[in-house]
C-alpha cells in the first residue's frame, strides 16, 4: 500500500467555513480494486503552510517538498513548514505558480511577481522591476542553465550566460520575449502565456488560454485552437514535433499529431489492468487525478472528483429562513449528496472522510 502526502488545493469561491471534503471517488469502482491502494494524509494552513491554495509542487534534490501557494513559497522537511512570503531582497513574492530544481541544485520559482532563484540557503529576486504584468506562469529549467519561460507577456527564452543567480543584477524579462510570438501571435490572441513543456526531441510546445504553439529550430508554428468556449488548455504533455497531447477543461484529453486533432475518449485511454511498459505522467486536470502513458497512449490509474458549490444566493436563503439552516447542515446535506450521486452511478464506495471546522459527532448529529 502506497501513500502519499497531498496538500490540499482549495477550490476558488468555496466558502473555507464549507469546505466539506468528501473521498468518494468517481470511477472509484474501477480503481479501488486495482492495486496500489493510496493512503492520503492532507495538510493545510492549519498544519503550516502560508495558504490551503496549492499551485505548485517539487521535490529538490536532498529530498525537500517544496509547495507554491497563493500566498508565497513553503518548504517541507517531513515534519515542518518553512515558509517564504519574501525574498532574502525583501520583494514580496505572491502566487508561486511553479517550481523547477536543475542539476546544479538551483531552484526556480516562477511567481506572479517574477522570477526568483532559491541557492544554498537564500532565496532572491532575479527578474527586475517593470510596469508591465510581470508573472512567471510555468518554466522549463534545461541542463545548461538556461531556461524557458510562459510569462503574462508571452514565452521568453534566456541563456544561462544571461542569468545572474546571485541576484545582484537583475534581468528584465521582457527583453526575452521571442520575436515572432511579439510581431505575430500576440496581437492576435493577447501577451499571455500559460504553459510551456518540451518533448524528449527538444521541441517546446507552449499554450495560451485556447490556443496550442510549437517552437522548433526556431521557427513557431499555431498548433491547434480550441474551438468550444471555456474549453481552456489546462496541461501539455509533449511527445515529439510531430505529436503532442493536452488535456483541455471540457473535452479532456486530446492528441495532435502530424497536424490531425482526435478528441480522445476517457474509456477507451483508461486500462487500469494493463501493465505499462514506459513511466507515467501524473497530471491533475478535468478528469481528476491520472497517470497518462504517452508513448503507449493510455491511462493506467485515475482518482477523479465530485464537488457541489454552494452559493452566496443558497447561503443567505438558507440562513434566513424562519427556521435558520445551520452552516453545519447545509454543508453535510451537501456532502450527502454527493456520496447518494456516486452510489448512483454504482460507484464502490468503500470509505467516506469528511473535512470539517467543527467536531465531527456534531456535525454528524
Amino acid at each position: 500500500m502506497k501513500k502519499i502526502n497531498l496538500i490540499q488545493t482549495t477550490i476558488t469561491h468555496l466558502l473555507p467555513a464549507l469546505a466539506c471534503f468528501v473521498c468518494s471517488i468517481v470511477q472509484a469502482q474501477k480503481i479501488i480494486n486495482q492495486p496500489p491502494e493510496y493512503i492520503f494524509t492532507t495538510y493545510t494552513a492549519a498544519d503550516g503552510l502560508p495558504s490551503s491554495e496549492i499551485l505548485s509542487l517539487a521535490f529538490d534534490k536532498k529530498g525537500f517538498l517544496w509547495a507554491g501557494t497563493s500566498s508565497g513559497l513553503s518548504r517541507y522537511d517531513g515534519y515542518t513548514f518553512t515558509n517564504f512570503s519574501y525574498s532574502a531582497d525583501n520583494h514580496f513574492i505572491g502566487m508561486v505558480n511553479v517550481i523547477k530544481t536543475d542539476t546544479a541544485g538551483k531552484i526556480w520559482v516562477g511567481a506572479s511577481s517574477g522570477l526568483y532563484c532559491y541557492l544554498k540557503t537564500r532565496l532572491v529576486k532575479i527578474s527586475g522591476e517593470t510596469k508591465i504584468p510581470p508573472g512567471v506562469n510555468d518554466m522549463i529549467a534545461n541542463d545548461n542553465g538556461s531556461l524557458w519561460l510562459a510569462t503574462e507577456n508571452g514565452p521568453a527564452f534566456i541563456n544561462a550566460a544571461d542569468i545572474d543567480a546571485s541576484g545582484a543584477k537583475k534581468i528584465m524579462l521582457q527583453k526575452f520575449i521571442l520575436p515572432q510570438w511579439i510581431n505575430k501571435y500576440a496581437p492576435l490572441y493577447g501577451p499571455q502565456c500559460q504553459l510551456i513543456k518540451k518533448a524528449q526531441d527538444n521541441t517546446v510546445y507552449f499554450s495560451h488560454q485556447y490556443q496550442l504553439f510549437s517552437y522548433s529550430k526556431n521557427n513557431m508554428a499555431l498548433v491547434h485552437n480550441t474551438k468550444q468556449e471555456n474549453d481552456k488548455i489546462e496541461f501539455i504533455i509533449p511527445v515529439s514535433s510531430t505529436k503532442v497531447f493536452y488535456n483541455a477543461a471540457i473535452t479532456g484529453l486530446n492528441k495532435v499529431e502530424n497536424g490531425a486533432y482526435t478528441d480522445l475518449d476517457f474509456e477507451n485511454l483508461y486500462k487500469p489492468y494493463k501493465k505499462p511498459a514506459t513511466e507515467g505522467i501524473w497530471y491533475v486536470g478535468s478528469l481528476g487525478i491520472v497517470c497518462f502513458h504517452p508513448d503507449e497512449a493510455f491511462i493506467s490509474q485515475s482518482i477523479s472528483f465530485k464537488e457541489k458549490i454552494i452559493s452566496a444566493k443558497e447561503l443567505s436563503n438558507k440562513m434566513l429562513f424562519r427556521e435558520k439552516v445551520s452552516l453545519n447542515k447545509i454543508s453535510k446535506d451537501a456532502a450527502i449528496e454527493l456520496i447518494r450521486d456516486a452510489l448512483s452511478q454504482n460507484v464502490n464506495v468503500k470509505e467516506v472522510f469528511v473535512d470539517t471546522i467543527v467536531d465531527i459527532i456534531k456535525f454528524c448529529s
